[in-house]
C-alpha cells in the first residue's frame, strides 16, 4: 500500500482494534484512523456479561491493548467521537464534532445495537441494555442492592449474566418464549440439558412465556413484568395475565445473534 494513504475504521471496538492491528502487521505504513463514540479504550465485550461483571476481571484486562499501545503503532485513536455520515464517492466522513475527514480506504467496524424493548413501561428508569463498559457498571451496583432480576429473553449473553446474578446470591427468574433454553442452536437434546443445568442451578425458568408490559407502583419505575395470555402459568383460574415481581429485569444482548435488553431497580 501507498505509505501516504489515510486508512480509516469507523468503530472502536475489538474488531476495529483488530484491524489496526492487522494493517500494522501486514506492513501498512500510512496513516490509521481509529474512530469510537464510547469515552473509553477499544474492549472485549464478552467480558461484560461475565469475569467483569462479577468483578473477577479488572477494567484493565478487558482492553483490546493498553493505550501506549496505540502510541507506539502510530494509530490515531480518537474516543468520543461520532460519525454522522460517509460519503463513498467524495471519500469523506464527517463527525458530530470537529471537520470532516478524508480517506483512502474506510472500514465500517461499529458491530450491532440493542433493538429497544417495545412494550408499555419499556421506558421506565432502571430499564438497561447491556452492551456497553457503562452499561456493565450499572448492573455491577445494581446486583449489589436488589435481591430479585427478572431476564425477558435467553440467549448466550443474558444467560450469562443470569449466572452472574446467582453467584451474586440473587433470586433469578428467566422469561423465555421458547419451549427450552437455546433451543434453534443447541438442537432439543443439548438444550435440554441446558435447561436442566440452569434450572440445577436455582434459576427458576418459565419458558412460553411473552411480555406484556413492564409494570411499577411508581410511574417512573420498573418494579415487574406482566405477561400475556400465552404465559403458561397463571396466577389463577380466569386470570388472563401474571405479574412477576423484580427489582431488577434483563433481556437478550446483542452479539452472536441476539439481543440484550435489561430493566433494573
Amino acid at each position: 500500500m501507498d505509505t501516504k494513504q489515510t486508512f480509516v475504521i469507523i468503530g472502536a471496538g475489538i474488531a476495529g482494534a483488530k484491524a489496526a492491528e492487522a494493517l500494522r502487521t501486514e506492513g501498512f505504513s500510512g496513516r490509521i484512523v481509529l474512530l469510537g463514540q464510547e469515552p473509553v479504550l477499544p474492549y472485549e465485550r464478552p467480558p461484560l456479561s461475565t469475569d467483569y461483571l462479577q468483578g473477577k476481571s479488572e477494567k484493565a484486562k478487558i482492553y483490546v491493548h493498553p493505550k501506549p499501545w496505540y502510541v507506539g503503532h502510530d494509530v490515531e485513536l480518537r474516543t468520543s467521537t461520532t460519525v454522522t455520515a460517509i460519503n463513498p464517492s467524495g471519500h469523506r466522513v464527517s463527525l458530530a464534532v470537529g471537520e470532516p475527514g478524508c480517506y483512502d480506504k474506510m472500514l465500517l467496524a461499529t458491530g450491532a445495537s440493542p433493538r429497544l424493548l417495545s412494550v408499555p413501561g419499556a421506558d421506565r428508569h432502571r430499564v438497561y441494555y447491556l452492551r456497553r463498559i457503562e452499561d456493565c457498571e450499572q448492573l455491577k451496583f445494581a446486583f449489589t442492592t436488589a435481591s430479585r432480576v427478572v431476564i425477558v429473553g435467553a440467549g448466550w449473553s443474558v444467560l450469562e449474566v443470569a449466572a452472574a446474578a446467582r453467584a451474586a446470591v440473587l433470586e433469578v427468574t428467566v422469561l423465555e418464549r421458547g419451549e427450552l433454553l437455546l433451543l434453534h442452536v443447541l438442537g432439543r437434546e443439548a438444550a435440554e440439558l441446558f435447561t436442566a443445568l440452569h434450572r440445577a442451578h436455582g434459576v427458576d425458568l418459565r419458558l412460553g412465556a411473552r411480555v406484556a408490559q413492564i409494570t411499577g407502583d411508581d410511574p417512573r419505575q420498573a418494579t415487574g413484568v406482566e405477561l400475556d395470555d400465552g404465559w403458561p402459568y397463571r396466577r389463577g383460574p380466569g386470570r388472563g395475565r401474571h405479574r412477576c415481581p423484580a427489582q431488577h429485569l434483563l433481556g437478550q444482548s446483542c452479539g452472536s445473534g441476539t439481543e440484550q435488553r435489561s430493566h433494573g431497580r
